[in-house]
């Protein structure tokens, strides 16, 4: 039998949970450069406007499902992803590059989008430096669009599901279903991160933060999620089992006299 292990991360929401482990990644995007002739220049920067409005109803999408599912206020945040494809500098700068440089609309997006995300993270600014993960969230999704890439959603997650993941984007943090996840742990992250927020609002037990989480885990296994002292405990033995059981049951009890 496997041997018990603890990993240690940061709590952001408290309580208990015990699941399968769904580890949930993105495939990462490779960018390369293409030489476009003269004559499709015009053809470059038109399909860079689609890829924008795609992108734009994409998250529209998401927003509206969301203020079905959690209300509207849980959703406002997405105003700002689609505010920047409206961003008349990007947008600019990267149709000047194509035209300029001859070069194709992923590249010279890559680039203009990694310049701006650099410029913010060096801001002395908190609140500019924390709109990087939303530069980069919304551009991968401008750039999947752009290369005709498919992108798996955390709404396909397995009921009775422990998130195991390197981080998770602000737009899909915002579609996790508490019915079908149970507890979240991730390896980046922290108390202030789009995760912890979620999880905290929508009650899911959650530990971030947790150094090495992706090359010790392995898809399938059974862990609990110790929410309170940010613990994600791997082949539990059967007496911590119980131990967080009996733990669960009088947080349920001790729920009820407060109702």
């Amino acid at each position: 039998m496997a041997k018990e292990r603890r990993l240690k991360g940061i709590a952001v929401s408290k309580g208990i949970a015990q699941g399968t482990v769904f580890i949930y990644e993105t495939k990462k995007i490779e960018v390369f450069q293409t030489p476009i002739f003269s004559v499709y220049l015009k053809d470059e920067t038109e399909r860079f406007e689609r890829a924008l409005e795609k992108t734009k109803q994409d998250l529209i999408n998401i927003q509206e499902r969301i203020n079905q599912e959690t209300g509207e206020d849980f959703a406002r945040f997405l105003d700002a992803q689609i505010m920047m494809l409206s961003d008349k500098s990007i947008k600019e700068k990267v149709k000047e590059g194509i035209i300029e440089e001859k070069k194709n609309a992923e590249y010279i997006y890559h680039r203009v989008l990694g310049d701006y995300a650099r410029k913010l993270g060096e801001s002395k600014d908190q609140y500019f430096k924390e709109r990087v993960a939303d530069i980069w969230d919304v551009g991968l999704r401008v750039l999947r669009n752009l290369l005709g890439l498919t992108h798996s959603s955390i709404v396909d997650v397995p009921a009775g599901s422990i998130i195991v993941a390197h981080d998770i984007s602000p737009s899909e943090a915002a579609l996790i279903n508490p019915k079908n996840i149970l507890g979240i742990a991730t390896e980046a992250g922290g108390r202030t991160s789009h995760t912890a927020i979620t999880a905290r609002a929508l009650e899911i037990p959650a530990a971030v933060g947790i150094k090495g989480l992706m090359s010790k885990i392995e898809n399938g296994e059974k862990v609990i999620i110790d929410g309170d002292r940010g613990i994600l405990i791997k082949n539990p033995t059967s007496s911590r089992i119980h131990f967080y059981e009996i733990a669960k049951k009088k947080d349920r009890e001790f729920e009820k006299t407060l109702s």
